[in-house]
């Protein structure tokens, strides 16, 4: 079972810019910890408050895996405290790791200054981090995948007779603007919706036609 965003229920740690996170974020780890590790639960048939009385289902978890994932925003500066190395001399400036630090091992030490309880930590012992993706690993993302956003747009204009196509220069303007947002290949939608809403809206004008978006368009539309 694969759990996303599984860094909103860390607890607030004072020093850390965590304004966002849920205050009984420690609450929930509390009650994931039986979950997690196998064990039966009783879920409601009907959530909410007006469903007081009901029945439950069983529900075993032993023989689950359970993923956990999030992006876990301010963990490097954690890791960057981690491996900060002091100056000498008289000017003793504190000098940051910056080169590699996607590179840099999470442990679980790590979580815990994050705001992960110990406790929830030891259920899952193995702990990996990925880097951001790449302006070419994003470029594949859009162009390689069967269906992807801008595949999927196409067949949409293939429908009503319209043939639409990016240029390469086009494609690399929206890759760049997805990479300054770093929202990972999320933006990639997010660009590639505004630039083709003002297509569809004239679909119907554009039956029949060849349409060739290029980077002087592609820049004027997402500004």
């Amino acid at each position: 079972m694969y759990i996303d965003e599984i860094d909103k229920i860390a607890k607030k740690v004072s020093g850390l810019n965590s304004g966002t996170r849920d205050i009984s974020g420690e609450g929930v780890q509390q009650s994931l910890l039986k979950i997690v590790e196998g064990n039966k639960c009783l879920v409601p048939k009907k959530l909410g408050k007006k469903h007081t009385e009901q029945d439950f289902i069983q529900f075993n978890t032993e023989n689950i895996l359970f993923i956990c994932a999030g992006s876990f925003v301010g963990l490097n500066s954690i890791l960057n405290d981690k491996h900060k190395i002091k100056g000498l001399g008289f000017d003793n400036k504190s000098a940051y790791i910056n080169e590699g630090l996607n590179d840099l091992s999470v442990q679980p030490e790590d979580l815990i200054s994050f705001g992960i309880i110990p406790e929830f930590i030891g259920r899952f012992p193995v702990i990996g981090s990925l880097n951001t993706l790449t302006e070419r690993e994003l470029y594949k993302i859009l162009t390689n995948v069967k269906n992807s956003i801008l595949n999927q747009y196409k067949t949409v204009f293939l429908m009503h007779k319209v043939n639409l196509t990016f240029t390469k220069k086009g494609l690399d303007i929206i890759i760049k603007s997805c990479n300054n947002i770093n929202v990972g290949a999320r933006g990639l939608k997010v660009f590639v919706e505004r630039i083709i809403n003002i297509l569809l809206y004239n679909i119907d004008r554009l039956r029949g036609r060849h349409i060739t978006l290029d980077d002087k368009f592609i820049i004027k539309t997402i500004k």
